[in-house]
């Protein structure tokens, strides 16, 4: 076989490369568990905001039936004046909260998602840190076995006289 010291050096970089490999790859599923996660996450919010639309939808009819039922018992008819006024504010109200309640979602679903960003960027640092400490490590390893003297020989350039 060859020289331990050159062998010493290429089974460190084979360590090395292997590490940063399973590293990398750590880091990929790890993402995408996150992307999961988060969109797991959107898609409940989602469905939780469709939700409360038609129960505030709903909730708009029964209130304007109620209000014509009110007007119908009072002789009052519901399609024009005051009282169409008030069904169309029964309306507009609803669709106003529905709004609101979208411009919320999506505020909340762009929230999400930053802060998926944000950790992705976080550990892709820590991946690539994890990876140079090992290369500056292996390098450390290989230097120091380079300037250390083979056992009984001393340095060759020394001078001796």
């Amino acid at each position: 076989m060859g020289d331990p010291v050159t062998t010493g050096i290429v089974m460190s970089a084979v360590s090395t490369a292997v590490g940063a490999v399973q590293a990398k790859s750590q880091a990929r599923a790890q993402q995408r568990a996150q992307q999961a996660a988060t969109n797991r996450q959107v898609q409940a919010r989602r469905m939780e905001q469709q939700r409360r639309e038609k129960e505030m939808r709903e909730q708009a009819k029964r209130n304007q039936a109620t209000a014509r039922a009110s007007f119908g018992a009072r002789g009052v008819s519901s399609t024009g004046g005051s009282a169409n006024a008030l069904l169309q504010g029964i309306q507009a109200d609803t669709d106003d909260a529905i709004a609101d309640d979208r411009r919320a979602l999506d505020f909340n679903i762009e929230s999400l998602r930053e802060n998926q960003r944000a950790q992705q960027r976080l550990n892709l640092l820590e991946t690539r840190n994890s990876i140079l400490n090992s290369v500056i490590g292996t390098g450390g390893k290989v230097l120091s076995s380079i300037d250390a003297p083979a056992k009984g020989t001393g340095h060759a350039d020394q001078i001796t006289w």
